[in-house]
């Protein structure tokens, strides 16, 4: 099997949206392609209210990209929130390989998962 190149995120394990929750709010985190070749990857959430952009993309070698996580206004009282996390899903591309947002599946995908925090 190839090697997949490893990433690196800021923050590295959580993202913490502070209060007022009520309105919509954006946080960026920066994705680092910290191997020697071009990866592809992808961001899922696991609640509607949150959701990224981009959230499919291709990132060089030793290149960085900002990806804003934009929260929905939400009434923290009347919502769930534990358990809310961001997963990145990433592989190695091909030197011949041309990006397509819908490559995302398969063997081969290295996951990282960031926790969501709310302060209200």
């Amino acid at each position: 099997m190839a090697h997949i190149p490893n990433i690196a995120t800021m923050p590295s394990s959580k993202i913490v949206f502070n209060g007022p929750l009520d309105e919509m709010s954006t946080y960026y985190i920066r994705v680092t392609n910290v191997g020697d070749q071009a990866i592809k990857f992808g961001i899922k959430t696991s609640t509607p209210r949150l959701f990224a952009k981009p959230n499919k993309e291709m990132l060089n070698a030793g290149a960085s990209m900002d990806i804003g996580i934009t929260r929905d206004g939400f009434d923290p009282a009347m919502e769930e929130t534990k358990g809310d996390t961001l997963t990145l899903e990433w592989s190695a591309m091909n030197e011949s390989e041309v990006f397509q947002p819908g490559t995302m599946k398969g063997d081969g995908l290295l996951r990282k998962m960031l926790y969501i925090e709310y302060n209200v």
